[in-house]
């Protein structure tokens, strides 16, 4: 169905894939559109789409205040944001948010960032009998950072030189095709656990739960943001960069109501925008026509020679996906009616050959955003959204990288990925020697999963043949203590420390967890796989989620939520079950 024409013939269209053709699809059809009309109406009718009102904006300040007198200047900076957000344009309450979160960031020791927030601040006319404060603290920040007081940023860094070809992608790994994987990511030569080897940044993305806290279009974090000047959902980099252009075209979506459909549902913006994004590329749509053909008719199997702007997206568009049986014409109605209904892009849908394309490349970018999203997901207590349970896992980021989607599947993995300021970060896990392939898992969590799950991999349309998987042998997941790892200091400290699935430590101990995981790992990590070693992994893939360079999520968690709110009590039956197992075993020893 996928790019299928009406005919052979040489100026034939392609197929309308927003039409039902079967009894049930119209009825589907129907009854989807019907509902999105009416949720719509309701959204206006009810004012469940936010406009911009000073009134909240300056309330939004205020408590930010009470939050700064109190030292809270993580959570200050969170309310400054929305405050900026919810302000009218051309407020006053504008430029006094900015000068305040210039506070926040003076206390913080971030003096670069305090010193662009006072910039803002002053174009957007901040009150001149105010102005003295500024003056104040901005001689303050020159000062601070003349004496070397600022702080550092935290932000990843690769452990080598970046590929020439590839930048991101470190000097040492090259892309090459093999009979038995395809596509794939090798070494050439030793890697050792904890070395950054990756760090994309991502093609597309949505946050969820942080949209106060990154750019709603890059997700960069550690950066000054300002406010979109229509909605109140989006906060962009404060220089511009595409953000701004790029929202501007999608500006409000989020506001829209999903069409009752969860296949809908956390892909919305990041297919919208990586089609605003193709557009872009190209002058007219008869040019994005003849490069996607092109691309899609090539070998599926390219390896790109560079990574420039229509390179990357012609590897995009390459990208391994799957088929997308339960997609439906409402479905594809849903976001070609937004793209369609944009008057900024209405040329693009002048004549039925391009509006049938897009039709279909909207079909295809979903199924590549399906089949490849990364998910980025933080263990928080019941201080975010209302319906959370005290341990929940909140999907913060999702996104897609291109270089990412090389390193293919493997139960014994030896790369990990987490998501931060807008990059995606590859961290090696287990060593690895001159000539091996790299292997991610495509599981979040490995623990716990029985051979069987492992096995099928039913989801990603093929069936796993790792090592792990090739023995037949079913994994023992209870409780054993592993003769390599036994009484070593190191894993001990974990298992009485952290629980992967569980807890949420303040910053020392996540710092300490992942620096005993690297010793752990790079001391043990090419043993015979046990249950302990993959413990040792997920707990140092989890300590790396849990890491932020974000001035907001860097301090929040300092605060420790889980133990704020009791969390801690809430202790994992399994490690309950470990500790009386361990003081028992000492018992007989001593």
């Amino acid at each position: 169905m996928l790019w299928q024409k009406e005919s052979d013939a040489s100026n034939a269209t392609y197929i309308d894939l927003c039409t039902p053709s079967s009894p049930k699809e119209i009825k589907e059809f129907e009854r989807a559109i019907s509902l999105y009309d009416e949720r719509m109406q309701n959204s206006v009718e009810k004012n469940f789409v936010a406009s911009k009102d000073n009134d909240l904006s300056l309330k939004l300040r205020r408590e930010g205040n009470a939050l700064f007198t109190n030292k809270k200047w993580d959570q200050a900076m969170d309310k400054y944001n929305r405050s900026l957000c919810y302000a009218e344009k051309g407020s006053e309450q504008i430029a006094l948010a900015y000068a305040n979160r210039s506070s926040c960031y003076l206390y913080m020791k971030m003096y670069d960032k305090c010193l662009v927030d006072i910039d803002l601040a002053r174009k957007a006319n901040y009150p001149e009998y105010l102005e003295p404060k500024l003056n104040k603290r901005a001689a303050d920040c020159v000062k601070s950072i003349d004496d070397g007081l600022q702080a550092i940023d935290g932000e990843a860094k690769l452990s080598y030189e970046s590929h020439q070809n590839y930048p991101g992608l470190v000097e040492h790994l090259v892309i090459v095709n093999s009979s038995k994987h395809g596509r794939g990511v090798f070494a050439t030569k030793d890697v050792d656990v904890g070395e950054t080897v990756l760090l994309e940044r991502m093609y597309v993305g949505e946050s969820f739960v942080r949209k106060y806290e990154t750019c709603t279009v890059c997700l960069k974090s550690n950066t000054n943001l300002a406010p979109c000047s229509t909605c109140t959902f989006a906060m962009l980099c404060y220089d511009g960069c595409n953000c701004a252009d790029l929202h501007r075209l999608e500006c409000g979506i989020r506001s829209h109501p999903n069409n009752g459909d969860d296949f809908v549902l956390g892909i919305l913006i990041s297919v919208i925008r990586s089609i605003l994004m193709a557009m872009k590329l190209f002058s007219n749509t008869d040019d994005l026509m003849c490069f996607v053909e092109e691309a899609i008719a090539a070998d599926p199997m390219e390896i790109p020679l560079t990574v420039d702007d229509k390179s990357t997206y012609r590897s995009f568009l390459k990208i391994h996906k799957e088929e997308l049986t339960d997609a439906r014409p409402h479905h594809i109605h849903f976001f070609y009616r937004y793209l369609a209904g944009n008057t900024e892009l209405a040329s693009h849908f002048s004549e039925e050959k391009h509006r049938r394309f897009y039709m279909h490349l909207i079909m295809h970018h979903l199924a590549v955003v399906k089949s490849n999203k990364i998910t980025s997901e933080r263990l928080v207590g019941n201080v975010l959204p209302a319906g959370l349970n005290a341990l929940d896992y909140v999907y913060e980021d999702e996104s897609i990288g291109i270089l990412k989607t090389y390193f293919n599947h493997s139960c014994a993995p030896n790369i990990a990925f987490y998501c931060d300021n807008g990059c995606i970060i590859g961290k090696i896990i287990r060593p690895v020697k001159n000539g091996e392939q790299l292997f991610c898992s495509y599981f979040p969590n490995l623990l716990g999963l029985t051979w069987d799950d492992r096995r099928g991999m039913n989801d990603f349309g093929f069936e796993c043949d790792c090592f792990r998987c090739e023995s037949g042998v079913t994994d023992n997941t209870d409780f054993h203590i592993d003769p390599a790892f036994g009484f070593n200091g190191d894993y001990l400290y974990l298992r009485a420390n952290f629980s992967p699935n569980r807890s949420y430590p303040e910053e020392p101990i996540r710092k300490a967890v992942e620096e005993k995981c690297v010793t752990l790992l790079k001391k043990f990590g090419r043993n015979k796989w046990t249950y302990s070693l993959e413990y040792v992994m997920q707990a140092y893939v989890a300590a790396l989620q849990r890491s932020s360079t974000s001035p907001i999520s860097k301090y929040l968690y300092l605060e420790n939520i889980v133990h704020k709110h009791g969390l801690n009590h809430n202790v994992d039956l399994f490690e309950q079950d470990f500790r009386q197992k361990l003081t028992s075993l000492f018992s007989c020893l001593f």
